[in-house]
Order: structure tokens, then sequence, then C-alpha cells
């Protein structure tokens, strides 16, 4: 689940919080991607506020993580990644995609990383294709 995004009454200077938790999936990566766009077009890179991502995320979808990982990366604005609670799966790259003096992580949170599962199947095999 998305949390709420906070912005300060000065826009200069400022620092902005989103928090992200929750599993990941499509519909909380295309919330987060709106907020991320609408802190990046309003107030972040013509201000030299900086984004702070509070992440607490068992994991989800990695395609919706890596397309959250693909918006903090093309953002000019300075973004602090913080993990609290649990950074776990597909939230880790998240984390990872701060700016490199910026990430942080909490010394009670509980980070987890495993390989990453594909599934491909043949159509003639897919029992949904008969």
């Amino acid at each position: 689940m998305l949390g709420e995004c906070y912005l300060p009454g000065s826009h200069r200077n400022a620092t902005y919080t989103l928090n992200l938790s929750g599993l990941i999936d499509a519909e909380v990566a295309g919330k987060t991607l709106h907020d991320l766009q609408y802190i990046e077009s309003t107030y972040g890179k013509f201000n030299g506020g900086t984004l702070e991502l509070v992440i607490n995320s068992s994991g989800g979808d990695l395609d919706s993580a890596f397309a959250i990982v693909d918006m903090i990366l093309s953002m000019e604005t300075q973004v602090r990644t913080i993990g609290m609670g649990e950074v776990c799966s597909a939230s880790l790259p998240i984390l990872a995609c701060g700016d490199p003096l910026r990430r942080f992580i909490h010394p009670r949170c509980i980070g987890m990383h495993h390989h990453g599962v594909t599934v491909a199947t043949d159509e003639a095999q897919d029992p949904r294709a008969q």
C-alpha cells in the first residue's frame, strides 16, 4: 500500500517524504510512479529538493519494482532511500537505486535477497491454450 506524500509549505531546498509499504504490484507501482512524477515536475528539479523514499516492503512483482527503479534513476531530484521494518525481494532494488551517499537502512530492518523466478511455457503445453 502506498503511503502519504508529505510536501512542506516552502518548496525551495525542501525534503519530500514518500512512503512505500506493503506488497509491490502493478497498482502500487502505478501510484508510486504518479507521485514520483508529480514531485519531480512540480517541486524537485526546479527547487533543489530532495525526495526521501521510506521503504517497508516484503517485495512483490519484480517488473513493477523495476518500473519504480527506472523512474527514480531518470529523476533529476536527489533521492534518499531509507529501509525500515523490512526490505525484501523486489523492494531491494528500489532501496539500492537511491543516490550513492543517500541510501540508508535502519539497524533492525530485515533485508532479504533471493534468486528470481522466471516461468516460460510453450503455448502447446499451456493448459489455457487448449
